[in-house]
C-alpha cells in the first residue's frame, strides 16, 4: 500500500490509520511481529537510521509510539525464524485464505 495507492502518507499515527483504512473489504491483518533490534537489522532502506538522525519524524517504534493488534489473524514471529520463513508462513496463509483468482486480480 505505502509504493502505490498511499505513496503519499508519512509515518503519523493519523496517516498509519488513513493507510489501513484505505484497504477495508476483505482485510485480513497479519502482524509481523519483530523487536526494534531486528527491525533496525532488517531495515534496507534506512527509516531506522534516519529516525534516529531525527531526518524522519515518528516512525513507528522510535519516534512514534506502536501497539501491536489485538486480534492478528496471523502472527509472523521474525524474531524467531528467518525472513525465508517467515515469508513462508505468509504465503501459506494467503494460499489457505484466498481464492487463487481473486489474488492474480489484484496483481
Amino acid at each position: 500500500m505505502r509504493h502505490g495507492l498511499n505513496n503519499d502518507l508519512g509515518f503519523s499515527p493519523v496517516e498509519g490509520a488513513e493507510n489501513i483504512h484505505s484497504v477495508d473489504e476483505g482485510f485480513h491483518e497479519i502482524h509481523v511481529e519483530a523487536d526494534l533490534e531486528t527491525c533496525e537489522e532488517r531495515d534496507p532502506k534506512g527509516f531506522y537510521k534516519n529516525a534516529r538522525a531525527d531526518e524522519i519524524a515518528d516512525l513507528t517504534g522510535v519516534s512514534a509510539p506502536y501497539e501491536a493488534p489485538d486480534d492478528a489473524q496471523l502472527v509472523v514471529d521474525t524474531g524467531n525464524y528467518s525472513v525465508e520463513e517467515c515469508v513462508q508462513f505468509v504465503t501459506e496463509y494467503i494460499q489457505q485464505n484466498f481464492a487463487l483468482d481473486k489474488i492474480q486480480a489484484w496483481a
